[in-house]
């Protein structure tokens, strides 16, 4: 067996899409064998963003830099 090491995505549907630089293979009996990448866990950990609000200090009023925005894009 001639061993060719690659990286791919397995779909939601299961289906494994080998890249077309590998053509050669199509149609040929293999032997798979899959290394699962480590990946931390996800945290479905629900973040409070309005924490963060207000502790930013601006130099300018948010409102009027927008409203000075507005008036250079109208020009």
């Amino acid at each position: 067996m001639q061993p060719i090491e690659l990286e791919a995505f397995i779909g939601i549907n299961g289906q494994l899409q080998i890249p077309a630089d590998y053509q050669f293979c199509y149609g040929k009996r293999t032997k798979l064998i899959i290394l699962l990448a480590d990946v931390p866990p996800q945290s479905n950990k629900v973040v409070d963003l309005m924490q963060y609000s207000g502790t930013l200090a601006w130099q300018v009023d948010g409102l009027a830099y927008q409203q000075q925005m507005r008036e250079e894009w109208d020009k």
